[in-house]
């Protein structure tokens, strides 16, 4: 004796597969999506220069930050060299910045600073800031 079975095309177990076709999908997209965005964001190094405002010479020892958007500092903050040159690694193109300067823990410069450029597909990219001079 044969027996025929039935599969009807909405069925519970059919609505079951489909949903979770669908999330499988949507999963997948939305990790390529992720990935394409931080793939198109580049990080590069921002350096810069600073001067004192009155003599014009550079400024050892001061504390360099960049501050994202949200206002949190990049791990990346450095302290100026004898010719008072800083360079601040992890800096995502397109993206706007506060640029904040210490001495000790007086700020003596603020400043927005949006990264701008294209990726060049080069590991060691550096954007170069205008001189910044500060005033004592």
């Amino acid at each position: 004796m044969a027996t025929l079975t039935f599969f009807h095309p909405y069925s519970p177990q059919t609505a079951y597969t489909q949903t979770m076709q669908h999330l499988v999908r949507f999963a997948l997209l939305a990790l390529c999506l992720v990935g394409l965005s931080s793939f198109a964001q580049a990080q590069v190094t921002v350096s810069g220069k600073i001067l004192n405002g009155t003599t014009g010479l550079p400024i050892p020892g001061l504390s360099v930050f960049l501050l994202d958007e949200s206002g949190q500092s990049l791990p990346s903050e450095d302290v100026t060299d004898l010719e008072g040159r800083f360079l601040v690694d992890d800096v995502l193109f397109g993206t706007w910045y506060t640029l904040e300067v210490y001495s000790g823990k007086t700020l003596r410069f603020t400043d927005y600073v949006f990264v701008e450029g294209e990726d060049q597909d080069d590991d060691e990219q550096i954007i170069e800031l205008p001189d910044i001079t500060v005033s004592y």
